[in-house]
């Protein structure tokens, strides 16, 4: 095990984003392979609340690029019960200009190292998404 696992090895999510910002703070960050490290486990804290069987996921065009998603791409997944809730949730992403690649699949994603995932439930969102 290498240093970056101990120190993130067995952390609650909020042991993690502790560590995150302690690292931050620190500013002994090694070119950013510590902080990028504890981000990619909390989003995998994230990631296992967020189930359903069915998931719409989509690229945000608006919220990519910049702020946590500096060099990346913000990924929006919503993970629904049903297959009706996803159907309306794509077919109202379609409506939205800044998401694209708007895609329903059975399996939860797979994230890709330059994407900043973005995970919600469908009870979460609003009439915009589920109307």
């Amino acid at each position: 095990m290498n240093e970056l696992q101990e120190m993130t090895q067995g952390k609650s999510l909020i042991g993690l984003e502790t560590e995150l910002s302690h690292q931050l703070r620190q500013g002994e960050n090694k070119g950013g392979t510590i902080c990028s490290h504890i981000q990619a486990e909390i989003d995998k804290h994230i990631a296992k609340r967020y189930t359903g069987k069915y998931y719409v996921t989509m690229n945000d065009s608006f919220m990519s690029g910049w702020g946590k998603a500096t060099g990346k791409t913000n990924k929006f997944i919503i993970a629904c019960d049903t297959l009706e809730q996803a159907e309306r949730v794509k077919d109202n992403a379609h409506k939205r200009d800044e998401m694209t690649y708007v895609t329903l699949r059975t399996g939860k994603p797979t994230i890709k190292k330059n994407v900043l995932p973005s995970w919600k439930h469908v009870d979460e969102l609003g009439e915009i998404w589920t109307k």
